[in-house]
């Protein structure tokens, strides 16, 4: 490995372990989740199951920590160039995004809090021009607890085959080419073994203070009060906006007046991030 590889290369590391943490934590809130109770169940877990508060608020808050994490492994793969060295680690990376933002959306709308349901009232009547997509999401017309099985399927699934293409990824990484793109062409090289391996525990030590921190102090720092309410159909609330993650694109359908420019922007806005795969092409011609 480079000798001059910095502590932003454990973040891959680290999204790998929070990764495994949500997997883990979702599978045995799993066990004991009524999806037919809704928001009762989430209930049910929190004050009837031993420790079950634990795994909730875990399974809840750690979904803003693998986003963080996401968003700095974009950010240094972009001042890195990353893209330049290998398409099909970039491929497989922006497959993953788009999992975690349908998976994290999902799991958002299954709180089935005030915020939840008309969050998914929303995004249903903003793809409400694709034919026949709302009665395959909800299942009817409006917004029932069908829709919400139908989601949870979703919210199961995807995870398990995020993780196949997490193993993808790491394997192009590690074993189809020598991925030491910071200096690649410099001969001064560390053990990895005896040095990385350090930094990334250094870098998960930091990480889970941060998270236990939170934890015990203050759960709710980055929640919505308004998404710990119940739902009510009859009342809506003064502001439907989305976790932080997600600002981004809502702020784009807040610009704009038309629904459908809004919903094209917002994944052009996604997906235009893929053309940079195509710059070591561009250049290559241009040369």
């Amino acid at each position: 490995i480079n000798d001059s590889i910095n502590y932003l290369w454990n973040i891959g590391y680290i999204i790998m372990v929070v990764m495994i943490v949500q997997v883990i934590t979702g599978i045995i809130i799993n066990l004991y989740m009524n999806i037919n109770n809704g928001y009762k169940g989430i209930i049910y877990i929190i004050k009837e199951i031993y420790y079950g508060y634990i795994l909730r608020y875990i399974h809840n808050n750690n979904s803003t920590l693998i986003y963080v994490v996401v968003y700095l492994h974009i950010i240094r793969n972009l001042y890195y160039k990353t893209y330049y060295y290998n398409i099909l680690i970039w491929y497989s990376g922006m497959i993953m995004l788009y999992q975690l933002i349908i998976i994290g959306f999902i799991g958002y709308i299954l709180g089935w809090g005030q915020l939840s349901y008309w969050g998914i009232t929303v995004i249903i009547n903003l793809i409400s021009g694709i034919p026949y997509l709302i009665l395959l999401i909800s299942g009817n017309y409006y917004i029932t607890i069908v829709t919400i099985k139908r989601l949870y399927i979703v919210h199961f699934i995807l995870p398990i085959i995020l993780i196949y293409v997490e193993i993808i990824h790491v394997y192009y990484i590690h074993y189809l080419i020598n991925n030491n793109i910071v200096e690649y062409n410099v001969n001064n090289k560390i053990i990895f073994n005896n040095y990385i391996l350090v930094k990334d525990n250094n870098g998960i030590i930091f990480i889970l203070n941060i998270f236990i921190l939170e934890l015990n102090n203050n759960i709710f720092i980055i929640a919505d009060n308004d998404n710990l309410i119940e739902i009510n159909i009859l009342v809506t609330p003064i502001h439907i906006i989305p976790e932080w993650y997600y600002l981004y694109w809502y702020s784009i359908l807040k610009l704009l007046p038309n629904k459908y420019s809004g919903l094209y922007i917002v994944v052009n806005s996604i997906s235009i991030i893929n053309i940079l795969s195509e710059y070591k092409i561009v250049i290559s011609e241009y040369k």
